[in-house]
């Protein structure tokens, strides 16, 4: 008799822890379901729901093979607890539920790819903007190089009215020295040229053009 009260006593024990888990994990739930932990609250109301059942289970067990070893006070309490995280449970599993038949994914069985065919053409939009602005930031910079580089020609120089010259030798003529009376010169223009022949160098401009007679 003493080791079947002993064995009673270890399963009331049990119980008793039993009950006081279940209870941790109810006030657990409430807090994360407080602090707004939607998918927290229903992982803790599912895992404690099962552990209520369970010690509400034990305890119905207990009673039925010694009365005296488990009370009404603890088998009451177990099977409330257990009914409570088990609506709690219910209640989060039809929430979930609710959320995602909400989902227009699950509405329409087309909605994702209707979704992503969007998503595709805003993208496509995107890029056809981005290769077109930079399209059109690389010709305005090619206008711009190629004015530059016509500025720079010499051919527009000549044709504000300034002249090159050429030696006998072809070499371009840049100061009085490099030519002497006699020496015939090419003169190229900006529409054509013409050849004439050195009458007499001068270093500066000062000396009065001749006259036309």
């Amino acid at each position: 008799m003493k080791r079947k009260n002993s064995l009673l006593l270890q399963g009331v024990k049990q119980l008793n822890r039993g009950a006081i888990v279940s209870g941790l994990g109810f006030l657990l739930y409430l807090g994360a379901a407080a602090l707004g932990r939607r998918d927290a609250a229903e992982i803790l109301s599912v895992a404690f729901a099962l552990v209520s059942l369970y010690v509400f289970a034990a305890a119905a067990a207990g009673r039925l093979k010694d009365k005296e070893a488990v009370s009404y006070s603890l088998l009451w309490g177990t099977g409330a607890l257990a009914m409570l995280t088990c609506l709690c449970a219910l209640a989060a599993l039809r929430q979930r539920l609710g959320t995602l038949a909400e989902k227009r994914v699950l509405r329409d069985q087309m909605a994702y790819v209707q979704d992503k065919r969007m998503e595709l053409a805003h993208v496509q939009q995107r890029l056809g903007d981005l290769s077109a602005g930079l399209v059109a930031g690389k010709r305005q910079r090619v206008s711009v190089l190629g004015a530059a580089l016509d500025a720079m020609s010499p051919l527009k120089v000549l044709g504000r009215g300034y002249a090159m010259a050429r030696g006998p030798s072809g070499e371009i003529l840049r100061s009085w020295r490099d030519v002497q009376s006699g020496e015939r010169v090419s003169v190229t223009l900006g529409e054509g040229g013409f050849l004439c022949t050195v009458e007499e160098p001068f270093e500066k401009e000062g000396k009065a053009w001749p006259r036309k007679k």
